[in-house]
Order: structure tokens, then sequence, then C-alpha cells
């Protein structure tokens, strides 16, 4: 790593412009040094401007003159605001640079050693982390868990099965000596990044990040803040996210946070553009919508969607000038003949859902209806409010 020139969270604009530049200029000083290096030596430019984010994406847009030389990109200063839990500015920060860098560089993100920020690091692009924490903590005496730290002198009993956590009680570290204390605190506290780490892992390879996330934004109100601040580059995160199924069989919905899982707005974006081309065709005098129940899939083959059209029928009704649409949460609508494809059928919710949820769906519906000119039919089905 060049010598940079970190910003600090209390810097001036023009404090954050200056270790900018100069941490640029030292990058360029470099390069003569950098060209001579052995390729088995990756080159990290930090990226600096701290929390003054048009400073951060002025100087990340001109780093991307020196790509040929500098092998990873990294998101400086990010420090102090963790030490604040002031998360959403990392969340802002990591976004800023991420998107104004080469997609082909992998990103460091400096400092990024809580487990609180790591699933939400990792979603917005960030490939690796470094941190002193996990024995600065330890100094301090705090105990690291997933959801925030502890305090070793208020604790009775230690909620992890590490192998310091199964041999000893918080009282025996107290009344350790307090270099043992530490080193102990320290292996228990890397033993918990180490296992944030893997567990981000499993959940991308399983399709399951987002559920991750959701997760984790539950664990501390710092980190709900964080998840919301997400919410704002969920597209950027779409772009990011893998367009095959995962592992894992199935999609958790869970509450409307859920709505902007990156392959719900993959989705139905798609869909969007599915029935609005079956619109346009004019092959169709009549629209169906008929509610699809989350506990009956795939929506062509549901009760109530069969009883829908059997009732049709009985009225001697041709169903082919009928285009037939499921209107259900979380997806808005759905043709009935994709309602077989992944992951229309592979998602499992509960019945209880936001008023939020069903107001997006039913505002998705009124749109389709407006643009509609022919006869609309509309289904309900007693077993679900909406």
């Amino acid at each position: 790593v060049i010598v940079d020139i970190p910003t600090p969270d209390t810097a001036t604009r023009e404090g954050a412009e200056f270790s900018a530049s100069e941490t640029l200029r030292r990058a360029y000083l470099t390069l003569d040094i950098v060209r001579r290096s052995s390729d088995r030596i990756s080159w990290v430019l930090p990226v600096q401007g701290g929390v003054h984010l048009d400073v951060l994406r002025s100087s990340a847009e001109r780093s991307r003159e020196l790509s040929d030389y500098y092998a990873i990109y990294a998101v400086g200063s990010p420090v102090k605001a963790l030490e604040k839990y002031e998360l959403w500015r990392v969340v802002d920060m990591v976004f800023t640079v991420r998107s104004a860098v080469p997609m082909d560089k992998p990103i460091h993100l400096f400092g990024g050693g809580h487990p609180l920020i790591i699933p939400i690091a990792v979603a917005l692009g960030v490939d690796s982390f470094d941190s002193a924490s996990y024995v600065l903590y330890a100094r301090d005496g705090r105990y690291m868990t997933p959801y925030g730290t502890l305090r070793l002198e208020q604790m009775s009993y230690f909620p992890c099965d590490c192998p310091v956590c199964r041999r000893y009680e918080p009282g025996d570290l107290l009344e350790m000596p307090r270099p043992e204390r530490v080193r102990l605190l320290a292996e228990h506290n890397l033993s918990t990044i180490g296992r944030t780490v893997r567990e981000v892992k499993e959940a991308i390879r399983e399709g399951r990040l987002w559920e991750l996330l959701e997760r984790f934004s539950r664990y501390h109100p710092s980190a709900r803040e964080a998840f919301a601040r997400l919410l704002k580059y969920v597209r950027w995160i779409e772009r990011l996210d893998s367009r095959f199924k995962g592992s894992a069989r199935g999609l958790f919905l869970v509450e409307y946070t859920s709505y902007w899982r990156p392959e719900l707005v993959r989705h139905r974006d798609f869909l969007r553009r599915y029935v609005e081309y079956r619109l346009s065709r004019g092959l169709y005098s009549n629209l169906l919508l008929v509610p699809g129940d989350p506990k009956d899939k795939p929506f062509a083959e549901s009760r109530v969607v069969r009883a829908a059209l059997d009732a049709l029928r009985a009225r001697g009704e041709d169903l082919r000038t009928y285009l037939k649409l499921a209107y259900t949460p979380y997806f808005d609508l759905v043709p009935l003949e994709v309602s077989y494809a992944y992951p229309y059928s592979q998602y499992e919710t509960s019945r209880s859902l936001s008023r939020w949820l069903v107001d997006r769906m039913v505002r998705r519906v009124a749109e389709v209806v407006s643009r509609f000119g022919g006869r609309v039919v509309v289904g309900t089905y007693g077993r679900y409010r909406w």
C-alpha cells in the first residue's frame, strides 16, 4: 500500500481535498516502483475523501487513470465512522468508490473489522477487509458478537462456542494477568470476525445474502440504519448480484425489505416488460386478475386459479381471449404462463403482510388496468385480506 494521507471524519472540505489530492499525487510518484515490482505483488491504491462524498467520488474517478498499474482499490478512512457506529456513512463511502472505479478491480475496505459492517460492505461490492479491531477491542476489554460489542466486566456468560469461550467464563478472564486476558479476548474477537466472513460466503453460495442482511439489520440500531441507507443503492446491488439461482431451493420473504431483494427487483423489471409486451400486441380483449396464493404454487395450478378458470368456462368464455395475471405481494403481477419458473414458485412468505406491500401491489394492478382497453375480470379470495 502506498503511503496515503487518511481523511479523518472531522476533516474540513479543504482538508479532505488535500488528503485526496496528496494521496493521488503519491500514487503517481510511486509508479516507477510499481512498474519494477514482481507480478506477485498487488499494489493497493487508497481512495481518500472521507465523508465528503463529492471529494471521494472525484478522487475515485481520477484514480481510474492508474488502473493499469494498481491491482486493488481501497476505501480509505472509515475507521472513525465505524468506531462511532455510524455505519450508514460507510455505506455511502463504499458505494461512492465502488461505483466510480473500474468494475474489474477488487475493492478493499480499510478498518472493516466489525461483524455488523461485513455483510453490508460485501453486498455493495467489497472484496476484502483488514482491521486491528480484534486486538484493539480486546485491549479495551470489549467482547465482539455479531450484534455488537459487550464489556467483559459486565458479562456472566459467553454467548459463543469458539475454543476460548468453551474453555473459560468471563470471570476466569477477569482474574488473569492483563496480557493473557487480552490475548484470549483477541482470539475470540478474531474468531467472531472470521465466522461472519464464512457466513457471508455461504450466504452468497446459497443465494441468501439478502436474507443475511435482513437478519443482521435487526442486531443493532446502527445496522438497521445502514440497511435503510443500503436500500437507496438497490439498483446498484442488483447489478452485482448473481443472475443464477443459488444452491438454496427458494427465497424467504419476511417483511417489506424483502421487496427490494436484488432477485425480485430484477424479476419485477422483467415482468413489467413482459406484461407490457403482451398488452401492446393487442391479442387480448379480456384481462383476468386472480390472487396468487403464496401457499399454493405454482399459481397456474392453484385451487383459486382453477376455480376462476372453471367459472369462466362454465359461462362459455373463450379463455384464449384472456391475458391471465396473478396478483400477489412482493411480485405484484405474475403472468400465469411463467408462474412455474424460478422464483415465482420457489419462495416462502407469511400470511401476515404489511400494508405497504399490499399498497405497492395495488398500485401496479391499477396501472395495468388503467392501460387495458378491454373487459377486466377480477377474482378475489377470502383466505387473504388483500
